[in-house]
C-alpha cells in the first residue's frame, strides 16, 4: 500500500486523502494538496493523517479529509477516531450481514457531528440491495446502513436529499444491481460533490474565501413531499428528532423539543386533519400537553410526527394523543388497527403492551415507527421514551408484548 502525492500546491492549507477514486481535478485552483492510498487498504494506520500532512509541507493542524469510493469507504471508516475535519463517502458505506451495529454507531456519531457543525459529511448511496441476499457472503447494502445511521428513509421517490447542519445525504435510484449507477457515482457524482461541497468547506475553516459553495438544491422537505405517502413523510419527520437527539432531563428544567411534541396533543375530540399551514383540525377535545419530559412520551412522539407529515386533505389514521390506548382507539375507530396476520411497511405503528397493562384495553403501552423490514421475522423500529431518548434498534415482529400494528399509509 502507497501514498502518492498527487497534488501539491506551494502552501496547502488542507489535505484530502482519498481512497479507490481520485480527486486532483476537483481541486484545481485551490491551496488543497490530495494524496491517494493505492491501493485503497480495508483498514488504515492513524499515522496516515501525520503523514499525509508531511509529504505535502502542510502544517501539523492543516484540516485532513477522507474521500472514500465503494470499497474505498472501509478505510474512510477506520479513521473516523481520528477526527478528520471532513469525510466523502460515496456509494461505499457497506457492512456486514447481518448490519454490524459497531458499523452504524461509527456512522451515527458521524452524523451527529456533522449535524452539529463540527465536521462535515457528504455521503451518498445507491439502491442496490441485492448485495444483502447473495448466498456466498452477503452484505449490507449501502442504502441500508445510511438508513440507519442517520434515521431518515432514503427509499423514496426520486433522488432523495437530506441535509442537516454540515450532514448532506444523497440517495440516488437504481435497479436492485446496477452497474452503471455505481460507475456514475464515481464518474460524476464524486467530482461534483468534491468541487461544490467539500471544497467549499475546506477553504471556509481555514480562512480562505471561496466562491465556489453552493447550497444543495432546493427541495420540500421529505415529510411534507407529496410523492412519498403518508408512512415514509412520518419516518423522514422522525429522522429529522433523532439527529437532535433530545434527552430526558431529570429535575426541574426539561428539553423543550421533547415537551413540543405534546404542544397540539388533545384528550377526546376526534383529529380531523390539518390546514394548509399544518395546524391541526380538531372536532372537540380538550388540551394535554406533558408537564415535564419524565411524562411517557412515545405517543405524542408519534402524534407530532403524524402532524407535521399530514398534508391538507388527508385522512388521519389516528390522533395526535398522550397514550396508546387513545392511538389504538382512534385507529379502530378509523379502521387501521391490523392484527397479526397483516405484514407492516415502513411508516406503520407497531403497539405494544407495558407494565402489566394492555392498550387494546385501555391499559399502558409503548409505541414505536417500523422503518424497514430485516430478516424475516425482525424490523427495525424508530421510538420515542426508549432509553428516556429517541432510539432505532431492531425488534422482533411479534412477542409476547406485541399487540397489534396500525396501518398509516392505507
Amino acid at each position: 500500500m502507497t501514498l502518492v502525492v498527487r497534488r501539491k500546491p506551494a502552501s496547502p492549507v488542507a489535505v484530502v486523502v482519498s481512497y479507490h477514486c481520485t480527486v486532483n481535478e476537483a481541486l484545481a485552483d485551490t491551496p488543497i494538496a490530495s494524496i491517494e492510498h493505492s491501493p485503497a487498504p480495508v483498514k488504515d494506520q492513524p499515522s496516515t493523517l501525520r503523514r499525509a500532512r508531511v509529504m505535502v509541507g502542510a502544517a501539523p493542524d492543516a484540516p485532513v479529509a477522507l474521500v472514500g469510493f465503494s470499497r474505498g469507504c472501509q478505510a474512510v471508516r477506520s479513521l473516523l477516531s481520528e477526527n478528520p475535519a471532513a469525510v466523502v463517502t460515496i456509494d461505499g458505506t457497506h457492512s456486514s450481514w447481518p448490519v454490524s451495529e459497531q458499523h452504524i454507531e461509527w456512522w451515527r456519531e458521524l452524523a451527529a457531528k456533522a449535524r452539529r457543525g463540527n465536521a462535515l459529511w457528504v455521503a451518498t448511496c445507491t439502491r442496490q440491495t441485492y448485495t444483502e441476499r447473495l448466498h456466498d457472503k452477503p452484505f449490507a447494502s449501502t442504502v441500508t446502513v445510511l438508513e440507519r445511521a442517520i434515521g431518515v428513509p432514503l427509499r423514496l421517490a426520486g433522488m432523495v436529499v437530506h441535509t442537516d447542519g454540515s450532514l448532506l445525504v444523497e440517495s440516488h435510484p437504481s435497479q436492485e444491481m446496477d452497474g452503471k449507477a455505481h460507475e456514475h457515482q464515481a464518474q460524476v457524482v464524486l467530482p461534483r460533490l468534491v468541487r461544490d461541497q467539500l471544497v467549499p468547506y475546506l477553504l471556509r475553516i481555514t480562512g480562505h474565501p471561496s466562491e465556489r459553495e453552493t447550497d444543495p438544491p432546493d427541495t420540500v422537505p421529505l415529510w411534507r413531499d407529496p410523492r412519498n405517502n403518508l408512512g415514509e413523510r412520518c419516518l423522514a419527520w422522525l429522522g429529522r428528532q433523532f439527529g437532535l437527539d433530545p434527552r430526558e432531563r431529570l429535575g426541574p428544567v426539561h428539553d423543550d423539543i421533547i415537551l413540543s411534541y405534546s404542544k397540539h396533543a388533545r384528550r377526546g375530540g376526534r383529529f380531523v386533519g390539518v390546514t394548509q399551514s399544518g395546524a391541526p383540525i380538531w372536532d372537540g377535545g380538550t388540551p394535554l400537553p406533558a408537564p415535564s419530559d419524565e411524562w411517557a412520551w412515545c405517543a405524542y412522539l408519534q402524534g407530532e410526527a403524524l402532524r407535521n407529515s399530514l398534508l391538507a386533505g388527508e385522512t388521519p389514521p389516528h390522533g395526535i394523543r398522550a397514550s396508546v390506548a387513545e392511538l389504538v382507539a382512534d385507529a379502530r375507530a378509523a379502521g387501521t388497527l391490523r392484527n397479526g396476520r397483516y405484514t407492516p411497511i415502513p411508516g406503520d405503528l407497531a403497539i405494544e403492551a407495558r407494565g402489566g397493562g394492555d392498550p387494546l384495553k385501555g391499559g399502558s403501552g409503548h409505541v414505536r415507527r417500523v422503518v424497514q423490514l430485516l430478516d424475516g421475522d425482525r424490523y427495525l423500529g424508530l421510538g420515542g421514551n426508549e432509553d428516556n431518548r429517541i432510539r432505532v434498534a431492531a425488534h422482533p415482529l411479534q412477542h409476547d408484548g406485541w399487540r397489534a400494528w396500525i396501518a398509516v399509509s392505507s
